[in-house]
């Protein structure tokens, strides 16, 4: 066979492809047409792509001239898309739709919470102006709730108002405590009180249960001075008492001897009283009364205007004691200051009513006058606003009280030009174990007698030390320590010479 055969062999080496009628173009198969392209295949340039034919040795010889090959379509490799959903037909008489413009909606919504928080903080900016009093609002007892309601906010700054008032809320809810009080006086008038000296001093101390309103209870020790000693007790509706001590210089007058002494009815006797009601329909009806009673308009404004003066001339401080942190109020009135607070406290305590405050005499004859140098100290825990002690003093001048004796009735003439004090006063008020039983010291003592036989024991006690001395000289009888008892018999009035030369 000629070498220059047309007809191609193929070659058993060579994969077999299947071809068109062109020896040299081939024609892909309908399913290569759909399969993706082959990653192995390079792309060839249709306008370089040579002709190639084969030898029927096997070899591959290039054909000039030859049609150039046709790249593959890039349809037939795509996969297969879904197909499109029919689109409706616009009909012709609508309008063609504008572009979509930029909506203004979230800038109008930033403007309406701007807005929203300038009138916010404005508001909040007002009632914290209207709570520490910066602006005054028209209602005064709103303005009252606003400032209570802010400060009461843990990390609000607190007022001494605010203190004074959440100390006293929190101690309605506290029925009992452990109470001190004590009181001290000193003049130089108390020198001519035998065993007194200068100074007054009044003590008393021990629990107080008023959890009960009805039926209260107390047991307290109260001393005057060191002279005067007694135990006091509330329960169950009765009043006890004990005297421990009387003042020396009063046994003369009541009778006490040596000889007596330890058998007198006046001492260490526990002695009650029944302080109960009969419970009529009478009482009851003035308890429903009293319980229907409300705090009068007029006078809690009163006590709001006084309460805003008295807070002005106050300050607060902060103090630790034994590891436990106080709110301390403080207040110093001067004699000017209680004469600019003088009209309101005698239009809330009604003094012109009561006869004991004259309006006709000048302020320097008031009661107000009688006063300076008033000092008041609080001190409130801080996490508990519990009340843990109170302290006041206060001055008061000789002038002022000669000027208010004129209100007594007593003309004097008053020296107005004096500053000699005449007595200076002190108290102190402490609190302890707020909320305890106090069981022990609540218990009814075992031995007490009533108030009608303690009055009759002590009505026989004089009797016998009256009559008792009389019975014996009428008797004859020798007196103790004296051999002749008509020495010592009841005198006659007249001198035994005097007796003797009228014929007696």
């Amino acid at each position: 066979m000629e070498d220059n055969n047309l007809n191609p062999t193929t070659p058993t080496n060579v994969p077999s492809t299947p071809l068109d009628n062109n020896p040299i173009t081939p024609t892909p198969q309908p399913d290569q047409a759909m399969a993706p392209l082959r990653t192995e295949i390079p792309p060839t340039d249709p306008m370089s792509v040579a002709e190639a034919t084969f030898n029927p040795n096997g070899t591959v010889r290039e054909v000039e001239n030859a049609a150039p090959m046709m790249p593959e379509s890039p349809m037939a490799t795509a996969p297969t898309m879904p197909m499109a959903e029919p689109v409706a037909a616009i009909p012709a008489d609508v309008p063609p739709t504008p572009p979509a413009r930029k909506s203004n909606g979230m800038l109008f919504a930033l403007i309406g919470v701007a807005v929203f928080l300038i009138l916010l903080f404005s508001a909040v900016g007002a009632l914290v102006l209207a709570a520490y009093g910066k602006i005054q609002l028209p209602d005064k007892k709103l303005q009252e709730m606003i400032a209570f309601k802010v400060q009461d906010i843990p990390f609000m700054p607190k007022t001494p108002k605010y203190v004074l008032l959440k100390s006293g809320l929190v101690h309605q809810g506290i029925g009992s405590a452990n109470t001190k009080i004590s009181l001290s006086a000193k003049s130089d008038e108390f020198t001519q009180i035998p065993g007194i000296g200068d100074t007054l001093e009044f003590l008393m101390e021990g629990p107080v249960d008023y959890t009960d309103t009805e039926n209260p209870k107390a047991s307290l020790n109260l001393k005057l001075t060191r002279e005067l000693d007694l135990d006091f007790k509330f329960l169950d509706k009765k009043a006890y008492f004990k005297l421990n001590k009387l003042p020396a210089a009063i046994y003369p007058l009541m009778g006490l001897t040596t000889s007596n002494f330890e058998s007198n009815p006046f001492l260490n006797r526990w002695v009650y009283q029944d302080m109960s009601t009969m419970e009529t329909d009478a009482s009851e009806m003035l308890d429903n009364r009293t319980e229907s009673e409300t705090v009068d308009e007029v006078t809690e404004n009163k006590l709001i205007l006084l309460g805003e003066k008295l807070s002005k001339k106050m300050t607060l401080t902060e103090e630790t004691k034994d590891g436990v942190g106080y709110y301390k109020v403080s207040m110093i009135l001067t004699q000017e200051d209680l004469h600019e607070l003088e009209p309101d406290i005698v239009e809330l305590l009604e003094l012109e009513k009561s006869g004991l405050y004259e309006t006709s005499y000048q302020s320097s004859n008031s009661i107000i006058s009688m006063l300076d140098n008033l000092e008041v100290n609080v001190w409130v825990e801080k996490g508990t606003f519990y009340m843990r002690r109170f302290d006041s003093a206060v001055d008061i001048y000789e002038s002022a009280m000669d000027g208010y004796s004129q209100v007594l009735g007593i003309s004097t003439i008053a020296n107005e030009s004096t500053t000699d004090k005449v007595i200076s006063i002190a108290m102190s008020a402490s609190l302890d174990e707020l909320g305890g039983t106090f069981a022990e010291d609540f218990t009814i003592p075992s031995q007490s007698i009533t108030f009608e036989q303690y009055m009759l024991d002590i009505s026989e006690f004089f009797a016998q030390q009256r009559y008792g001395s009389m019975t014996d000289t009428q008797a004859g009888g020798d007196i103790e320590g004296f051999e002749d008892p008509q020495v010592y018999a009841p005198p006659t009035g007249r001198t035994p010479a005097l007796d003797e030369g009228m014929g007696y």
